[in-house]
């Protein structure tokens, strides 16, 4: 289905499960409301008896080639849109976020001091400029720099971002907001992540005390494959 957001724009939405509690899924950067990690933790909620939503960020997943810019007011926008639609007459909304979804969902959560549900993060991206830049090439780094845009390569297709949504991001402290606010959140890392380093969600805990619950994955990497990693993503949500 396709809800629409008050600009007009379609939001591609998946419901799986019933029940009169929510929880939403926000894909990794260049993902889809599909992927693995949404397929792993949506059978785990649909058995505790919630009805999961996954949805698909402004420029990636159906919305690939739709021609949207990526930046964090359409991102939250997508997802402020999907709350709003699906949370009549539910008694909670829980939100769970992967890497580049992980940083929306808790700077989304954070300036709205979330208290309607759980808040999980896995591998959550916190430094998302820093993540982005790396994932670039060399040739696309130049690219971006000279003409304020380049592409990511990924394997769902590549992902156009601005040189813009960069210097953006450059500029949100995500520590600082989520400081700022009374949330608190459950987040599973793999140790080994060198792709969004596991010493930012050791930081945010850090600063945070009593209000982050860090679960690490020993040797895991970014995208937590592993049976054991399955396990400790599972774990943060039973």
């Amino acid at each position: 289905m396709y809800i629409k957001r008050k600009d007009g724009i379609d939001i591609p939405v998946i419901i799986n499960g019933e029940g009169n509690k929510i929880v939403i899924l926000c894909h990794g950067f260049g993902g889809k409301k599909e992927s693995s990690t949404n397929r792993l933790v949506g059978e785990e909620f649909q058995k505790q008896g919630y009805k999961v939503i996954a949805f698909d960020f402004t420029g990636q997943g159906e919305r690939l080639d739709e021609g949207e810019e990526i930046r964090v007011k359409s991102c939250l926008e997508d997802l402020d849109t999907v709350i709003k639609y699906f949370s009549k007459e539910v008694e909670e909304i829980s939100l769970f976020g992967s890497s580049f979804g992980g940083y929306m969902t808790l700077l989304y959560a954070s300036r709205n001091n979330w208290n309607r549900g759980n808040i999980y993060l896995k591998s959550p991206a916190l430094e998302l400029s820093n993540v982005l830049w790396n994932m670039l090439g060399e040739k696309e780094k130049i690219i971006i720099t000279s003409k304020g845009y380049g592409a990511i390569v990924h394997k769902n297709g590549n992902v156009t971002i601005s040189l813009a949504f960069l210097d953006e991001l450059k500029r949100i402290d995500i520590y600082e907001e989520f400081s700022k606010s009374n949330i608190k959140v459950k987040i599973v890392h793999g140790d080994a992540d060198k792709t969004a380093l596991y010493k930012c969600s050791k930081k945010l805990d850090h600063e945070n005390e009593g209000r982050v619950e860090l679960k690490p994955s020993v040797d895991g990497d970014h995208f937590m494959k592993r049976v054991v990693d399955k396990e400790a993503i599972l774990s943060i949500i039973k």
